[in-house]
């Protein structure tokens, strides 16, 4: 494959498959890409397991055909779902010597969790959030070449399920590829779709998928905490095939018809196609009332999420709430759930960028090279091609 590199998603409902053959992610067309969908995972749990590989398999054959290349390795996304991440406090006292490198990563292996069982999770990511020198200063970037005498150290640990990470490798050996990293995808998203001088503060990172919905506070370049509850864009959809009474695919077709903040007329009607191009009317009070409904149920449980991390002073009640994902792009929803959090919504659309479909947002987040870009403490800022110059700091391996 060159300098290029591929990425492979397992989201909630389908698997993606993206490769690119420059050395750097750019505002280009991606060489290959392929989704196929699959019974997904609900509940944290695959629904199907037998029905993984034959879904993973189609994307990675239509991506090889399509760049003409054969995937050896890719970047595997691993949902948070099958993830368990922790925020760990460290503090140390030094004597009168100026902070080195080896300090920063002694305090970042002493801080690993202790309660977590090497037999269950496997530690895929740790790094530094920020730094309290005790004497009023806190920074992102670890004071290293200063005097300090006491120093605490917030960092993140990102661990996943052994019984994922076998699986995952038993199904790529059937297509000889080889895992080059995983990483959990809202940590992907929140460096890819966030920009750092608004990470230099705090972020909301709200990700709609299909059977889930996931909700982390970003930090610099790190996920200081992530919560996620089992529903997403397909809740809206079964509650409109529920009560309307309609198919999957029409009730799919209502909820892209729909648009938020528009009020009915009278007689109003709505139109939408069913699986076989057949046109529908639909009695618009009725699905405007499922649709309010149902989304501010989502809502609700999102507001809930950022109360307790606002309350927990992971976020400030000022910061910034980015949405990702395909399960919440109806229109009008931006200035919907912008209303009813009370703060500002950006909706990313990275994938626009790049001629792509929104169910790739993931995909392109895990392929962006930011996420193999490492603080090095050798190396002047200014001099670095990191594209994030402030606060990231090398994955441990």
């Amino acid at each position: 494959m060159g300098r290029g590199k591929s990425v492979i998603e397992f989201g909630t409902s389908k698997i993606a498959c993206l490769t690119d053959l420059n050395e750097r992610f750019s505002q280009s067309v991606i060489a290959g890409h392929s989704c196929a969908r699959y019974e997904g995972i609900k509940d944290g749990t695959w629904v199907n397991k037998r029905s993984v590989f034959e879904a993973l398999e189609v994307a990675v054959t239509n991506c090889e055909q399509q760049s003409g290349k054969q995937i050896s390795k890719a970047v595997i996304g691993v949902p948070g779902c099958f993830c368990h991440q922790i925020m760990s406090k460290m503090v140390r006292n030094f004597p009168s010597i100026r902070l080195a490198r080896e300090d920063v990563e002694d305090m970042l292996k002493e801080g690993r969790p202790k309660e977590i069982s090497s037999e269950g999770y496997t530690l895929i990511d740790e790094r530094p959030i920020y730094f309290d020198d005790c004497a009023g200063t806190e920074t992102l970037d670890p004071p290293i070449g200063h005097k300090v005498r006491r120093l605490y150290m917030f960092s993140s640990y990102i661990y996943i399920r052994n019984s994922y990470l076998r699986f995952i490798e038993e199904l790529l050996d059937k297509l000889s590829i080889t895992a080059e990293s995983y990483v959990m995808d809202q940590y992907a998203l929140g460096l890819h779709c966030i920009p750092q001088s608004v990470r230099d503060n705090t972020a909301i990172l709200i990700d709609v998928g299909y059977n889930e919905t996931s909700v982390s506070c970003i930090i610099g370049s790190a996920v200081a905490v992530t919560r996620h509850f089992p529903a997403g864009g397909s809740y809206i959809t079964s509650s409109l095939e529920k009560k309307l009474g309609v198919s999957a695919m029409l009730a799919e077709n209502i909820k892209r018809t729909y648009i938020f903040g528009i009020s009915p007329s009278s007689g109003g009607k709505l139109f939408a196609k069913d699986e076989f191009g057949r046109m529908h009317s639909l009695n618009q009070f009725k699905v405007d009332g499922i649709m309010n409904t149902q989304a501010d149920k989502l809502i609700m449980h999102i507001e809930q999420i950022i109360r307790e991390f606002t309350a927990k002073r992971f976020c400030e009640q000022g910061s910034p709430v980015y949405i990702t994902g395909a399960g919440f792009l109806i229109k009008g929803m931006e200035s919907y759930i912008s209303q009813k959090l009370g703060k500002k919504v950006f909706f990313v659309k990275e994938y626009e960028k790049m001629r792509l479909s929104p169910i790739y947002s993931t995909s392109l987040a895990l392929l962006d090279n930011r996420l193999n870009w490492g603080y090095d403490f050798n190396v002047d800022d200014d001099k670095t091609a990191s594209p994030d110059k402030k606060g990231i700091f090398k994955l441990f391996r």
